[in-house]
C-alpha cells in the first residue's frame, strides 16, 4: 500500500515521461468597464491621504509632475473614505504584452518581452467621491468650476486640468511565471501551457496598491457645458483615462 501511495505522488509531481501536451489557456482576459473608464496613479501621495484627492483639480503637463492648483467641491461635502467589502470591480488574468490596449491599469504590459508572462489580481478595496445624484449638486459643481477656468487661464496648451470627482484604492497583485521546455516532466508548481510557450507560476506574490480617477478635462467640460444638462452628458467625452506620471505633491494652502 505504502509503495502504491509512493508512485501515485511522484507521478503527480514528475508528470510522466513524456511531458505534458497543454491546450492553451487564455491569456489578456477584458477589463471590466469600471477599471478602463479611470485614469490611473501608480505613484506615492506626498502629505495627504488619497481621499484628499476628491475635488482637486490637477495640473498635468509632459515632462513635469502633476501638480493640484484648485480644488471645488460643494457646499457641506468632506472625504470620506468607504471601504470596500464586497468588491463588484475584480480582475484576475495571465497577462501578456497586448493587454496594454485595454487602459491605464495595464500600461505596463508594454514593457514586456513578447513571450513574457505574469499573473496580474486587481480588487478594489476603498473608496472615496463626489456624487453626482443631485440637479442642485451638479448645478453648484458647474457653476464653481466655470468661474475657476475663468478666473485661471492655462499657460499652454500643451497643459492639461484634470478635477477629479472620486477616487478608488486598488490592490494589485502581481506574480510572475517563468518559461520552461515545453516538455513539462519533472516541473513542480502551477505549470501552464499559453500560445507562446509553458510556464511555471512563481511562488511568491508582489502585493501594492494604485490609484484610480474618476478625472475630467475641466477646460472642455465648461466649454462644453449647456445650461440644464445631466451630469452624465457633460463628462462622457471629456473623461481623462490616462496614466497620470510622476508624483502629486501635496498641495499648497488655499488649493
Amino acid at each position: 500500500m505504502k509503495s502504491l501511495l509512493m508512485a501515485a505522488t511522484a507521478s503527480a509531481i514528475l508528470i510522466g515521461c513524456q511531458g505534458v501536451r497543454f491546450a492553451d489557456a487564455p491569456v489578456n482576459e477584458h477589463l471590466p468597464t469600471a477599471f478602463t473608464e479611470r485614469a490611473v496613479y501608480p505613484g506615492g501621495v506626498a502629505g495627504y491621504e488619497f481621499q484628499d484627492l476628491v475635488g482637486r483639480i490637477i495640473l498635468i503637463e509632459e515632462g513635469h509632475n502633476p501638480l493640484p492648483v484648485g480644488l471645488v467641491r460643494h457646499t457641506g461635502f468632506s472625504p470620506r473614505v468607504i471601504p470596500i467589502t464586497e468588491p463588484n470591480n475584480y480582475y484576475r488574468s495571465r497577462i501578456q504584452r497586448g493587454a496594454e490596449a485595454q487602459g491605464a491599469y495595464l500600461a505596463f504590459v508594454a514593457r514586456f518581452q513578447a513571450d513574457e508572462m505574469a499573473e496580474l489580481t486587481l480588487v478594489d478595496v476603498a473608496r472615496a467621491g463626489i456624487t453626482l445624484d443631485s440637479t442642485h449638486i451638479w448645478d453648484e459643481l458647474l457653476a464653481a468650476l466655470t468661474r475657476w477656468v475663468r478666473t485661471h487661464p492655462k499657460d499652454s496648451s500643451a497643459q492639461t486640468r484634470l478635477w477629479v470627482q472620486s477616487v478608488v484604492l486598488t490592490r494589485r497583485i502581481f506574480n510572475t511565471h517563468s518559461k520552461i521546455s515545453a516538455n513539462a516532466s519533472g516541473q513542480i508548481g502551477h505549470v501552464t501551457g499559453v500560445e507562446t510557450g509553458v510556464y511555471r507560476r512563481s511562488e511568491e506574490d508582489i502585493q501594492s496598491v494604485l490609484i484610480g480617477l474618476e478625472a475630467f478635462d475641466v477646460d472642455r467640460m465648461v466649454e462644453q457645458a449647456q445650461p440644464a444638462q445631466l451630469p452624465e452628458t457633460a463628462l462622457g467625452d471629456v473623461r481623462f483615462v490616462g496614466m497620470i506620471e510622476g508624483v502629486i505633491e501635496a498641495p499648497s494652502e488655499g488649493t
